[in-house]
This record gives C-alpha cells, sequence and structure tokens, in this order.
C-alpha cells in the first residue's frame, strides 16, 4: 500500500508539474511568441535574461500596458452614465458624435478580429462599443428628439453593416476598415466640440473619461508598435485620436466655470 501510495503520489506531481511548465509556455509564447527578435520565449521569465535583454522587457511592458487599456476600457464611460442619470440630462452630448464613435469602434475592433491581432492589441475597441451603444440608449431615453421608427432603423442598418463587412468585405480590402475610422472619428469629434462651442458649456461631458481618451490614445500608439508592427493605418488613427481628445481636454477646461454655472442651475431647478 505504501509503494503504491508513494507511486501515486509521484504521479501527480509529475502531472501537476506539467500542467505548470504547459501554462508557463502558454504565458511565455503569448508575451513574447510574436517578436521576431525573440528566438526562446521561455528563457524571457529569467530575471537576468528579462531585464538584459530589450526585447524581452519592452514586449512585457506593452502587453502589460495592453491589458491595462482594455481593463481600464472597461470603465472608461462610466463617469458620463453617473452624469447623465443624475442629472437627467444630455446636455452637451452630441448624438451624431456617438453614432460616428459606434462606427469607429466596430472597425477597429472587426480589423484586428479579422487580422487574427492578439486581443490586447483591439479589446479595448469592442469594449468602448459596447459602452458607446449604451450612451446611445442613454441619449435617445432622456434626449427623446429620435423617434421609435428612426431608432429601428438604426439598429438594422448597423446589424447588417457588421454582418456585410464579416461575410463578404474580401481580405485584400480590411485595411479599409482602419483607414475609414479617420474621418468618422474627425466627425465624431467635431461634433461634439461644436456641440459644446453651441451651448457655451460641456454639459455631462466627463473630464475623466476625456482624460482617459487621451491617454488611452497616447499609450495605445507605443503598444501598436510592440504588438502589430507598424501597422501606419493605426497608428494615424491613435496619432488623430491624441490630436482630438487633447483639444477635447481643452475645451473642458475654457469651458469648466459655465460647465459648473449649467450644472448648478440643473440642481436649482430641481430643488424648486
Amino acid at each position: 500500500f505504501f509503494f503504491s501510495w508513494c507511486k501515486t503520489t509521484q504521479t501527480k506531481r509529475t502531472t501537476m508539474a506539467q500542467l505548470l511548465t504547459d501554462v508557463m509556455h502558454g504565458v511565455a509564447e503569448w508575451i513574447w511568441g510574436a517578436d521576431p527578435m525573440i528566438s526562446n520565449p521561455m528563457a524571457c521569465f529569467d530575471p537576468m535574461e528579462l531585464i538584459g535583454n530589450g526585447a524581452c522587457l519592452s514586449r512585457l511592458i506593452a502587453k502589460g500596458l495592453g491589458v491595462a487599456i482594455i481593463l481600464g476600457s472597461c470603465l472608461n464611460k462610466a463617469p458620463l452614465y453617473i452624469n447623465v442619470l443624475s442629472s437627467k440630462s444630455v446636455a452637451g452630448l452630441s448624438p451624431q458624435a456617438f453614432y460616428a464613435e459606434v462606427i469607429v469602434y466596430s472597425n477597429s475592433a472587426l480589423y484586428g478580429f479579422l487580422q487574427g491581432f492578439t486581443i490586447t492589441a483591439w479589446g479595448e475597441n469592442f469594449s468602448m462599443l459596447l459602452q458607446t451603444l449604451f450612451l446611445i440608449y442613454l441619449v435617445w431615453t432622456f434626449g427623446k428628439s429620435t423617434s421609435v421608427t428612426a431608432r429601428l432603423m438604426l439598429i438594422l442598418v448597423y446589424l447588417a453593416y457588421v454582418a456585410a463587412i464579416v461575410q463578404y468585405l474580401p481580405e485584400s480590402y480590411y485595411y479599409t476598415l482602419q483607414v475609414s475610422c479617420m474621418p468618422f472619428s474627425l466627425y465624431s469629434k467635431g461634433c461634439q466640440l461644436l456641440t459644446a462651442y453651441q451651448l457655451n458649456h460641456t454639459g455631462s461631458q466627463s473630464i475623466v473619461t476625456l482624460g482617459l481618451n487621451f491617454v488611452g490614445s497616447s499609450v495605445r500608439m507605443f503598444t501598436t508598435i510592440k504588438e502589430v508592427g507598424w501597422d501606419q493605418t493605426m497608428l494615424l488613427n491613435f496619432g488623430m485620436g491624441v490630436a482630438l481628445n487633447g483639444i477635447l481636454v481643452i475645451q473642458y477646461a475654457i469651458y469648466y466655470k459655465k460647465t459648473q454655472e449649467f450644472h448648478a442651475s440643473l440642481q436649482k431647478e430641481k430643488k424648486e
């Protein structure tokens, strides 16, 4: 019995050791496997190799930042939700801007997915897409300027658009998904800037969301170079995002006092 127990224990240890090795190999391949400068991804687990080999360390940082961007993006628009739900107002928010954002995030996510890029290179776009769709629902609920018929038409057109891309877009034209993001992104941010300019305040916009967008676009340029390479269309999109999000942050600062006065007037109306 004793020898049988020892043999069973030894087998279990061997199995666990093999499982741990397989997990470490999988993690190493996920982090460093796609880098042509790293011939042996498992070697990067060695602290001396990790510190001494610039490729190992920079790739790890890029992968960590990619994961952080995805996790951070999950709460990116939460401050906007809070502002809208607490004030029951969508003043300062442009529905057209959100419609364009849906196309931008959809195209970026579909491009990364169809190209087979690692999810840490495009996952935040899918997260932002879901959040933007919910924001559109809030705009429709509290804005009440879009008819039910128009809403149904927009939903059907969007679903048909996504289905057409997945089913019929040739691989040689995948790049058009990223290229088309640029005019839509410019239109989206332009609508938001124009709306705030016309109102003379930024309404329910959140500096937290604007700041996260600016920082996220800046960091994403670095992670794209490390994880995807010099994909010019992706880098141009993120570069434009840095510029436009920076302008939105500046506009928020300029209209900060007027925005505070607007929120104070809303609170006064509620009390009355």
